[in-house]
């Protein structure tokens, strides 16, 4: 409806609504993708046709200290989280080809979850060339030492084509609390 309306007021203007299927990492680097396109002077169709097959080509995976934001929110249930607490499991969670948010593997320790975010990115990656981001949630300087010390690892990784760090929303930390840590990846060969 916004679209039809923008298109009617300003006419010649083309619009294509494009659903990245991820969530914010992953749909950031498919939006830097698409400013390379348009700085390589690609023209607009080509353009929707890449960022489509990118789509297919980003991945995000990232790690939740607590479980108690998830339950809040009618993710999962309070006897599955309690149990989960109990064990200190951490779920890895990715997004599906769908756009679903589904868990990828646990963990046993927030440190540990760390550790598998990274190892499920690079078995996302393997050998290809890639763009990544690196983000956390919340202040904490423990989680902002783990963003410091993965992006130095990816940094020095030779298939690293760029790489960009942040924090994550606040409006995103209300589903997950403080101490989220993700990285996004794209495909770009």
């Amino acid at each position: 409806m916004v679209t039809e309306n923008f298109i009617k007021e300003n006419a010649g203007v083309k619009i294509v609504n494009i659903d990245t299927l991820n969530i914010s990492i992953g749909s950031g680097l498919i939006v830097i993708k698409a400013l390379e396109y348009i700085e390589e002077g690609k023209d607009f169709d080509e353009i929707v046709e890449l960022i489509q097959k990118d789509i297919k080509r980003s991945r995000v995976f990232f790690a939740i200290p607590t479980l108690k934001y998830l339950v809040r929110g009618g993710r999962i249930g309070k006897v599955s989280a309690t149990i989960g607490e109990l064990l200190k499991v951490k779920p890895i969670i990715s997004v599906d080809n769908e756009g679903v948010y589904y868990t990828v593997c646990k963990a046993r320790g927030i440190k540990k979850a760390y550790e598998k975010v990274f190892e499920e990115f690079l078995r996302f990656i393997g050998n290809k060339k890639f763009f990544a981001a690196v983000y956390v949630s919340g202040n904490d300087d423990s989680v902002k030492e783990v963003q410091k010390k993965y992006l130095e690892k990816i940094k020095l990784m030779e298939n690293c084509r760029k790489i960009f760090e942040g924090k994550i929303s606040s409006t995103l930390t209300v589903h997950t609390g403080s101490g989220l840590f993700g990285i996004g990846s794209l495909l770009i060969e």
